[in-house]
């Protein structure tokens, strides 16, 4: 913060000059004295006629003037000059050296909007060699004890403990200035004596605008504890907003002695209206998430006894009860709605503490209730889901019976449910599903079935069949679709430039099947087909794109090097060069990304050669390339690529400098944009296992976060629907094995992993694994339950202006 930054106007605090008025006395002896002179006899006359107390008197008054002027100008220039010991300190650049240096700054400070400032760093850094210096300040009413109490509060405890003796002195001096913050800090820092002030503040409705630290109903359960807020005049209180305050502390204590209390307040006559109906929301989530059988008999009773209330109730469940709790819920229910409703959110949580309940659920004799159990069980890779899904598969409409299908390719399908899936190929009945039947045999490896997946690569549904025989490893169908690939001698594609509905368009659909399947299998031995393909000129345009990414797929390390040689022919067709690029960001390689940037550098090379040569940069996520892409990003030439390499994978300190020069220049940022939301490529799709592995992905999120948090939130949307979605390309990894990666990562024992993991459980809507670590407790539990809070948090109107004392300046 600079000095101007923080200009104010300096107050007048000079005293008023004395007001000694003459008396009627020494006027008239005045005129007397003068009269009958002229003018210049009159000048002369005063001149002569001066008592030496008179000069004395005067003297004194010119002094004083002087002397109040200078201790005003002295004053105006301290005001001035006031930001000058904290700017010095912000300029060290060291954050110990920072705080040592505004504690010893605070004491002498003369201004309260530097105290303020300091106070404020001081519990941002929550610097707990602080609160010795702190402490006087709580002495000063009004803003000053106000910001001494957030500081301490947010410094936190144990640091701030010794505080709480002072807190407590100076609590009956408060008033509505400074009142809230002091009572949160005593909350903050467990004070069970300032109990009574926590409840009358919460129903005075200041306590819950605090934001150092944001209220929490946890604080408070811990500071007044579940036996007080058990008690009936608090779970009956008249004012609905104590009872609210006390229905979530009890709600987030979470443990079996609250059922009572939360109960009371379920049957409690006075929750009727929208605040009393809230306070009935908040217990009946308390309830769900304790997890014991007894909290079942409330709930149920106030959906029976409400039948209003009954989506608010299940709407409070899903926000707040893991599958642990809803599977004793589950147990206690009686109508099949409610059995139903239960099934369908443990279905969402994706908790394996759920599948056991969803396979009880399997013999349901409501259809939906063991639709959802089956499909359920599937997005969890429990095959236990496999007869069930088979028998909607081959019973229900088309449509239920394809998302049947679908489920199952998830599932290590065995052999005796593979078995009955065979004679589907054959049944004209499911004409309709034939080609997810298909793809389930694939999954399956069924042998089977390869004889008849073998004759569908001459039918309609090639595309299924061809990628059948690719999971399936079929050595019949790879020799079928091979001879399927090369264009015939007398076929020009090129002259229809890409668009369907050509008199060739059998022709280019069985071709682009057999090519797509052909990497798919990975074998390399078709990379001189491929290789043909992509520099064919006659053949069709999106044929050679696909071709280059099969090529990635199948290619080894002496094939990638042939790739490379083929991007730095200069002399080859611009597209085929191109398409070649999509084999190198299909196979990221760091051993070529030197010679990747120096294409990209080179003013020689086409705009289109150089994304996706970028593309293959941002994937390899190399570090060594960073220092290199930002100097990249400073050129007219080169900045789309290096924004495009950057924000695959580039370091932190890249994506800093990405931001500033996104906000600088509309142009790159709207062809970032449109490159990181086009759905009509895989340039930002890939997720694989060697990605992960890299690191690559990691990085990719971290640069998202970075762009998000620099007002670029374009790349954080579009990375979380992939994350949850997972990529079903080669090598890809499915949507669980992404959320499943973040689970174990939020359980491990490095605290910032932790931290990003719930975080990103939480932007791609995992809640059911945030709730599962929170109940499980230990190792991302406290992490999991914050992120938690802050999804469920409601924004109280008058949240951002609820601490009207900000620093001025």
């Amino acid at each position: 913060m600079s000095t101007m930054e923080n200009q104010l106007e300096p107050n007048d605090d000079l005293p008023a000059l004395p007001n000694v008025p003459a008396t009627d006395d020494a006027l008239d002896k005045a005129n007397r004295q003068v009269a009958g002179l002229d003018d210049d006899q009159v000048v002369k006359k005063i001149g002569t006629r001066t008592s030496m107390f008179g000069r004395v008197v005067t003297l004194l008054l010119i002094v004083g003037v002087l002397g109040l002027g200078g201790a005003w100008y002295v004053r105006d220039q301290a005001y001035q000059a006031r930001w000058a010991a904290y700017d010095a300190a912000q300029d060290t650049g060291d954050q110990a050296q920072f705080l040592r240096l505004i504690r010893e700054e605070l004491p002498r400070a003369q201004f309260d909007d530097v105290r303020m400032r300091i106070m404020q760093k001081m519990g941002q850094y929550r610097d707990a060699e602080s609160v010795p210096v702190l402490i006087p300040f709580l002495d000063q009413e009004g803003r000053m004890r106000a910001h001494a109490a957030r500081a301490l509060a947010e410094i936190g405890s144990p640091a701030a403990d010794s505080a709480k003796p002072h807190l407590l002195r100076v609590l009956p001096q408060t008033d509505d200035r400074d009142r809230a913050p002091v009572v949160w800090a005593l909350a903050v820092l467990n004070e069970p004596a300032a109990a009574d002030a926590i409840i009358a503040e919460f129903e005075n409705g200041r306590l819950q605008h605090q934001r150092h630290p944001a209220f929490d109903p946890r604080i408070v359960v811990n500071a007044v504890g579940v036996q007080r807020l058990s008690a009936p005049e608090l779970t009956g209180h008249e004012s609905v907003a104590v009872r609210t305050l006390v229905a979530q502390a009890l709600s987030e204590a979470g443990t079996p002695d609250v059922i009572d209390p939360l109960s009371r307040m379920i049957l409690d006559a006075q929750n009727t209206g929208e605040e009393g109906h809230n306070v009935l929301r908040i217990a009946a989530a308390g309830l769900g998430r304790i997890g014991d059988p007894r909290a079942a008999t409330p709930l149920f009773q106030l959906m029976q006894r409400d039948p209003a209330m009954r989506v608010a109730v299940l709407e409070a469940l899903r926000r707040s009860t893991g599958a642990r709790g809803l599977t004793v819920l589950l147990g206690s229910a009686g109508d099949a709605a409610t059995k139903r409703d239960l099934v369908v959110m443990l279905r969402a949580t994706h908790d394996p503490a759920a599948a056991d309940a969803l396979a009880g659920m399997l013999a349901s004799e409501d259809e939906m209730t063991r639709t959802e159990a089956a499909h359920g069980l599937a997005e969890l890779g429990d095959v236990r889901a496999a007869p069930a899904l088979l028998a909607i598969a081959q019973a229900t409409p088309a449509d239920a019976g394809r998302n049947a299908l679908d489920a199952m390719l998830s599932l290590e399908i065995p052999a005796e449910i593979a078995s009955q899936l065979v004679p589907m190929l054959s049944n004209d009945a499911f004409l309709n599903r034939r080609s997810s039947v298909m793809r389930v045999l694939g999954r399956a490896r069924s042998r089977d079935a390869e004889t008849a997946l073998v004759r569908n690569l001459e039918g309609d549904d090639i595309a299924s069949a061809a990628l059948a025989l690719a999971d399936m490893g079929s050595d019949a169908g790879y020799t079928a679709l091979m001879r399927i690939v090369p264009r015939g001698r007398d076929q020009d594609f090129a002259q229809y430039m890409g668009m369907a509905g050509v008199p060739l368009q059998r022709e280019y659909d069985n071709r682009t099947a057999a090519v797509r399947a052909i990497g798919r299998y990975g074998r390399v031995d078709a990379a001189e087909a491929m290789m043909t393909i992509i520099e064919d000129p006659q053949d069709d345009i999106r044929l050679r794109n696909d071709a280059g990414l099969a090529l990635g797929a199948i290619a080894d390390d002496a094939v990638l090097q042939q790739v490379l040689a083929k991007v730095q022919q200069t002399d080859l067709d611009e597209a085929a060069r191109r398409y070649y690029l999509g084999a190198l960001w299909q196979r990221p390689s760091r051993a070529m990304s030197s010679a990747l940037l120096d294409l990209i550098a080179s003013p020689a090379t086409p705009p289109d050669v150089r994304s996706p040569a970028a593309v293959a940069v941002g994937y390899a996520a190399d570090p060594a390339n960073d220092a290199r892409l930002v100097q990249m990003l400073e050129s007219d030439q080169t900045r789309v690529a290096a924004a495009l390499a950057i924000a695959l994978g580039g370091s932190d300190e890249a994506a800093n400098a990405l931001v500033t020069r996104l906000q600088g220049d509309a142009d790159l940022r709207q062809v970032l944009q449109d490159a990181l939301m086009n759905e009509t490529n895989d340039w930002f799709n890939l997720i694989t296992s060697d990605l992960w592995d890299s690191g690559q992905v990691m990085r990719r999120i971290r640069v998202a976060r970075i762009l998000n948090e620099g007002g670029q939130g374009f790349a954080w949307v579009p990375l979380m629907s992939r994350l949850r979605s997972g990529w079903e390309g080669t090598h890809g990894l499915s949507g669980r094995d992404v959320r499943n990666r973040f689970f174990a990562m939020l359980r491990g024992d490095d605290a910032d992993q932790r931290l990003l993991a719930a975080r990103l459980l939480g932007d791609m809507q995992e809640t059911g694994l945030l709730m599962a670590a929170r109940d499980q407790g230990g190792n991302g539990a406290e992490e999991a339950r914050n992120v938690l809070f802050e999804l469920n948090r409601p924004q109280t109107e008058g949240d951002e202006g609820a601490e009207d004392d900000e620093i001025e300046g």
